[in-house]
Parts: structure tokens; C-alpha cells; sequence
């Protein structure tokens, strides 16, 4: 799987930032996928465990504050070719 931050890991507040400041993430999980596979095995292991699925690529656009139960999936780092 790719870059995971949990909330007391140093960098989770940049990975969970967007672009609009009036949205605050505070997902449980946050997945840097950095490939398609990283994708698939983040939503594997949410339905496991009976979390919501929340992605976010540039943060940009409107969206709605991930919370407690849920899995933030990011796609910054993932390029048209990433398998």
C-alpha cells in the first residue's frame, strides 16, 4: 500500500489539507496512493472494517469534511501511468 498517515503521525495535517480551508478532514485513516493497486487495497481493507471511503486528488472543488469513520484516500502523488 502507499504512504499511510494516522492522526499523531507528523505530516497527517498536510496530507489531509485542502484547498478550502472551511473544510476540515479528520478521517480515522488517510492513504497516500501513489498507484491504482494502493486504491484497490485501501477499499479492501475499509469494507473490512465497516469504514466509510473518502477520496480527495488535488483538493480543489467543493466537498464535505471526512470524518471519524472514515478512510481519506488521497491522489495527489498518482500519475496517468500508475498501475
Amino acid at each position: 500500500m502507499g504512504v499511510r498517515f494516522l492522526l499523531l503521525v507528523l505530516r497527517y495535517e498536510d496530507e489531509v489539507a485542502v484547498f478550502d480551508e472551511a473544510v476540515v478532514h479528520r478521517p480515522a485513516v488517510v492513504v497516500g496512493a501513489e498507484r491504482a493497486a494502493d486504491v484497490g487495497a485501501a477499499v479492501v481493507f475499509a469494507s473490512r472494517h465497516g469504514m466509510n471511503v473518502a477520496v480527495v486528488n488535488t483538493g480543489h472543488g467543493p466537498s464535505v469534511a471526512a470524518g471519524p469513520q472514515t478512510m481519506l484516500i488521497t491522489t495527489r502523488r498518482m500519475t496517468p501511468h500508475a498501475k
